[in-house]
């Protein structure tokens, strides 16, 4: 019987497919795949948004804005109408707002997609916002800010962004119940009007129908709808990062959560694909990084272990280990993640594992064009972050071709062991004594929902 860690296989050909480009008459711009499998169609919506414009007393007030847009529905469909009506048609509809943008997602059968355009388009630019919605907005939010701190990892995460960013900078401050309380009717309907344009606006659209007819459906819906300013305000640089050490979020739980990291690269980056590649090297993706293998299969010191070089298209990114471990483990486990931040910049990755990470990356592109909806969401998504359309392959050939020089010259360049700061979230009586090895330790409390 063969061995079969000695077994080789051809590069696995794919054939991507790739979505058309059109441009509606007031310039919305919109990326088309049809696929006719099934009688369903997928539609999305970027807007050049996000919460990272929130005032500063207002933290909440993007998320919020879309929330109330769902509930309160528009004037050609007050929100219980809205409701009632997606349900006759089988449908979905859900605006959100994330740190850099605002999305409407629809879903519909091919045969209801006239109809599903119009709900789109009045919903986009005729909100209602009726006070009864804005308040049961105002319930939900007091609700999910609650409910934010529910478990060890998010604290974790939300804390370590917090710190990396700085408390008051768009991209780590948290909105409070005292700022969700204060949210007007009259500041979404402001805040709604000044973003939601069609210069702003990137559209995606993948399933059963024909380019064509759907083009012809958006003009009607869309096109005579005139356009506004394109960009948002720039985002204000105000709250500095808090300084490098060790962090420790007090919480009577079994075993301690932990964020290691510190700022990283911007999206664009010439580094970015040799950062990618030791990224996994590293713990991204894959049973064979090193901190899988070292410190879960080896030494048994955790459960979940990862890292991630995450690129942002507005500001740096982040470079991060997380990870949970018992508290007798705690001082090895840090120890152990601290060792190979260093052994990264030190020494050369081996042939054998520069190839596992290549080989993982190339084997898994053909799962990226299994859902026509994710090849099209992709390409707006692509464009509205100002990449080229064909990035993921690009990306692809670049990281395959990074070498184990570069991926050495990239951690000597942009990782910094004294930068990092280390979160750790756990009981005090069981950790504080352990991390204080590692440095001075500053309580972080989490901070006061109603505050």
């Amino acid at each position: 019987m063969t061995d079969p860690r000695k077994l080789s296989f051809p590069r696995l050909a794919v054939q991507p497919r790739e979505t058309t480009r059109h441009v509606l008459r007031n310039g919305i711009v919109v990326h088309l795949l049809e696929d006719h499998t099934l009688p369903v169609v997928n539609l999305g919506l970027l807007v050049r948004a996000g919460t990272v414009h929130d005032p500063a007393d207002r933290a909440g007030l993007g998320s919020m804005t879309s929330t109330a847009m769902r509930l309160g529905g528009s004037r050609l469909l007050p929100g219980d109408a809205l409701d009632e009506e997606l349900d006759h048609l089988g449908a979905s509809l859900d605006p959100g707002m994330d740190d850099e943008s605002f999305h409407l997602f629809g879903w519909s059968l091919a045969r209801h997609l006239p109809r599903m355009a119009e709900i789109m388009a009045s919903l986009l630019r005729e909100p209602a916002f009726p006070p009864d919605k804005v308040e049961l907005t105002r319930l939900h939010e007091l609700e999910m800010i609650q409910r934010r701190w529910d478990t060890p990892q998010q604290v974790a995460s939300l804390m370590y962004r917090r710190a990396v960013y700085g408390l008051e900078n768009p991209w780590g401050r948290l909105g409070n119940a005292a700022q969700a309380k204060a949210v007007t009717r009259e500041e979404m309907i402001a805040l709604h009007r000044s973003f939601c344009r069609p210069g702003a606006m990137i559209l995606a659209a993948a399933g059963d129908f024909d380019s064509s007819a759907l083009l012809e459906t958006l003009n009607g819906a869309l096109g005579d709808w005139s356009p506004g300013p394109a960009e948002p305000a720039p985002v204000p640089d105000i709250g500095g990062a808090l300084p490098p050490g060790v962090y420790l979020v007090p919480r009577e739980i079994g075993q301690a959560n932990l964020r290691i990291g510190h700022l990283s690269i911007r999206q664009g980056d010439p580094d970015h694909f040799a950062l990618k590649l030791m990224d996994m090297v590293l713990g991204n993706g894959t049973f064979n990084s090193r901190l899988f293998r070292d410190i879960r299969t080896k030494r048994g010191l955790a459960y979940s272990i990862w890292s991630r070089v995450n690129p942002r298209p507005m500001v740096p990114g982040t470079f991060t280990i997380g990870g949970e471990t018992k508290y007798e483990a705690l001082h090895e486990a840090i120890d152990a993640i601290l060792g190979h931040i260093r052994a990264l910049r030190a020494t050369e990755a081996t042939d054998a594992e520069v190839k596992l990470a290549k080989d993982q990356l190339d084997h898994g592109l053909a799962f990226e064009f299994q859902s026509s909806w994710e090849v099209a969401w992709r390409s707006a998504r692509y464009e509205y972050d100002g990449l080229p359309a064909n990035w993921l392959l690009h990306e692809r050939e670049q990281v395959l071709a990074a070498t184990k020089a570069g991926i050495l010259a990239a951690a000597k360049t942009h990782l910094h062991p004294e930068s990092l700061v280390v979160i750790a979230v756990g009981d005090p009586a069981k950790c504080r004594t352990t991390l204080e090895k590692f440095g001075a330790v500053r309580e972080f409390p989490i901070p006061d929902t109603a505050a």
